[in-house]
């Protein structure tokens, strides 16, 4: 079974010699340096020929880096000779915690494109619907945003259905807040291209005079609710990077909000 990065692994090692144990070398990996030296309680060096011949000897090694390990086990005898070696392969992978927090931020990276790609059309329709001169090019304005405001609500079900990491309660919340504050921003421009709809057609406008100081109320409810939609990405994108560089160590380009 692999070990969880991050953990301290005991290791026991049982070394014999017949002719008297002089010192037992731990080695990890490649190097050539010991990572632990462990000498004889009495070695026949130094007891005048009655030297240990068979010892234990227990440490702990840290398994910090994700992969595949090798402990090395190398015996001495009195003369410096190596008289045994033995190997362990060890796998250490992610800890709970980070599986659980990358599996997060892969879910939640899909999400933020999504968000991303409806912001784009929102946008591009907003600005466009500025060219707007008839009724007809309205209705059209007003099935965008329609759209726009669908997605977006399949977009904040899902995030509502997440469990996140406690790490990145925080940045999720935001996300949340972001997509809500833009959902208002769909409802309030589904209203304001209903009004213009009425506020475009010489006819219609004779009889719904009103509909032109609706239709600019309603365009500020949108340029407010946008605004703090921008507010909340901000606050998503500083806590979600933070969250990320603390819990993954990922220092790398990340996510955006738009």
């Amino acid at each position: 079974m692999p070990v969880p990065n991050g953990t301290d692994i005991p290791v026991e090692v049982t070394a014999s010699d017949d002719k008297g144990l002089d010192r037992v070398d731990i080695l990890a990996g490649e190097g050539t340096t010991p990572v632990k030296t462990f000498k004889a309680s009495s070695s026949r060096r130094e007891s005048g020929g009655k030297g240990q011949k068979t010892e234990k000897f227990t440490m702990v090694w840290h398994a910090g880096d994700v992969g595949q390990h090798t402990l090395k086990v190398k015996a001495y005898d009195w003369r410096g000779n190596v008289s045994g070696t033995e190997s362990v392969q060890v796998k250490v992978d992610l800890n709970a915690d980070v599986n659980n927090a990358h599996a997060y931020c892969q879910q939640i990276d899909q999400k933020i494109a999504e968000y991303n790609v409806f912001k784009g059309k929102f946008s591009s329709a907003y600005g466009g619907a500025s060219r707007n001169t008839t009724s007809a090019e309205w209705v059209q304005t007003e099935a965008v945003f329609t759209e726009i405001l669908r997605e977006r609500r399949s977009l904040l079900e899902r995030l509502n259905a997440m469990n996140p990491p406690p790490q990145f309660a925080e940045s999720h919340n935001a996300f949340k807040a972001t997509v809500e504050s833009a959902i208002s921003a769909d409802e309030a421009a589904i209203r304001w291209a209903g009004a213009m709809y009425y506020a475009s057609d010489p006819y219609y406008r004779v009889y719904y005079p009103e509909s032109v100081s609706a239709a600019n109320g309603y365009k500020k409810q949108v340029e407010s609710y946008s605004a703090a939609a921008q507010g909340n990405a901000a606050a998503f994108n500083r806590v979600n990077t933070a969250a990320r560089q603390g819990q993954l160590g990922i220092t790398g380009p990340i996510a955006r909000l738009q």
